[in-house]
């Protein structure tokens, strides 16, 4: 007879567990779906980094190339920050352009200086 409540107490405690968790579930999806307040995913945000690197970019054009290099680093970070975000960051477009000035600020930067120190070599 002891065997028997045994079976039963664990059937009892084995269908709670599984109603206890699947239940809440059920209920919340049902109310949420009467009431028309259906999760929103969060609202889409610009990149801030994709801003630096554009205005970072932007400025070395008139700093003679001095803000590039961050131009660069917050180009990469906003471009693997956005892949990241899964839709929720924008301003891919910014990063690119930030990327693209910054590389080319900086290789006319070395440019610069390499003429420099050969014409100063040259001279001297």
């Amino acid at each position: 007879m002891t065997w028997n409540t045994e079976i039963i107490a664990a059937l009892i405690g084995l269908a709670s567990a599984i109603l206890g968790g699947i239940v809440p579930v059920v209920l919340h999806h049902y109310l949420s779906k009467k009431r028309g307040t259906e999760s929103t995913p969060p609202p889409i945000k610009d990149s801030l980094a994709a801003n630096i690197s554009l205005m970072s970019a932007l400025f070395g054009l008139v700093s003679l190339g001095l803000t590039s290099i961050p131009a660069i680093i917050a180009g990469h970070m906003a471009l693997k920050n956005i892949q990241l975000s899964e839709g929720y960051l924008r301003g891919k477009k910014r990063a690119w352009v930030g990327l693209i000035l910054g590389y080319i600020e900086l290789f006319i930067l070395m440019l610069a200086y390499n003429l420099y120190k050969l014409i100063s070599w040259i001279f001297n």
